[in-house]
């Protein structure tokens, strides 16, 4: 006698639920997730990196951001701004003095930025330009990038020479930060944004930055800015918590009076 085989059932077995990451499970997301190569920049998060500042502390009220120290220099030449876990470096401007840039030096800040010359073919130099926005609106802290030379030549040449008023329209105050105008930052304009993103001078406008259309180069912009997954792992190993908080540039005069030579 031959057995009979059980009927074929068409019926799809119903799907299990997804059991819960157990404890080590959620620490190996967590742990890949903070492994994760950061996303290029965004032009909304391009529109929130102010470009300069008249001290740290402005620069902390205005985005809530936290300020870094970069290894041993000092707060008053140069510094890290942490927002929202991306960082950026800023550093006190040079300014014009009867044709010459004084202030402070940017050569060394490379060095300890970029040891192995990753960055070579590339100016290292702040975004906003040293007579207008770097100079003569105050600035205590400039946004610094590693700009494509030619690129950043031009725009020096044809765009960053222009009259006050012109360049005036990036100053942004924000409110809450001392409405007197004592403590102030300022954004991108267009052109700057454009000279990150490694095109040249197209004359569109010196107005804030609004992230507009066309877009920029969103993988150029974040390289130059140091926005990367090698940027940003430099500029973590570099970050200290400043020791106090009395050693945060409050105004421009201590700005301009910083001491050079050892911890610059």
């Amino acid at each position: 006698m031959t057995s009979k085989s059980p009927p074929h059932s068409s019926v799809s077995p119903k799907p299990q639920p997804a059991k819960p990451l157990g404890t080590a499970g959620r620490q190996d997301a967590q742990a890949a997730k903070a492994t994760a190569p950061p996303p290029p920049l965004t032009p909304q998060e391009l529109a929130r990196i102010p470009a300069g500042a008249s001290s740290a502390e402005a620069l902390s009220k205005a985005t809530g951001g936290k300020v870094e120290q970069i290894g041993q220099i000092r707060l008053s030449n140069a510094l890290i701004l942490n927002l929202d876990g991306r960082r950026f470096v800023y550093a006190r401007p040079q300014r014009l003095n009867q044709g010459r840039n004084t202030g402070y030096g940017t050569a060394h800040l490379r060095k300890k930025l970029d040891p192995s010359g990753s960055y070579a073919g590339r100016q290292f130099d702040h975004v906003a330009s040293t007579g207008v926005e770097g100079g003569r609106l105050g600035m205590g802290y400039v946004l610094m990038a590693f700009a494509k030379q030619e690129v950043n030549q031009s725009h020096g040449g044809k765009v960053e020479k222009g009259p006050v008023p012109v360049r005036e329209a990036a100053k942004a105050f924000q409110g809450g930060i001392d409405r007197d105008g004592k403590h102030h930052v300022t954004y991108m304009t267009q052109e700057m944004v454009d000279k990150l993103a490694g095109k040249g001078p197209a004359g569109r406008g010196h107005g804030v930055y609004r992230h507009q259309t066309p877009s920029p180069d969103r993988k150029e912009v974040t390289h130059a800015l140091m926005a990367d997954a090698t940027g940003q792992s430099k500029l973590a190993s570099l970050a200290r918590t400043p020791k106090k908080s009395g050693s945060t540039v409050r105004n421009q005069q201590a700005t301009r009076s910083a001491p050079r030579g050892r911890g610059r």
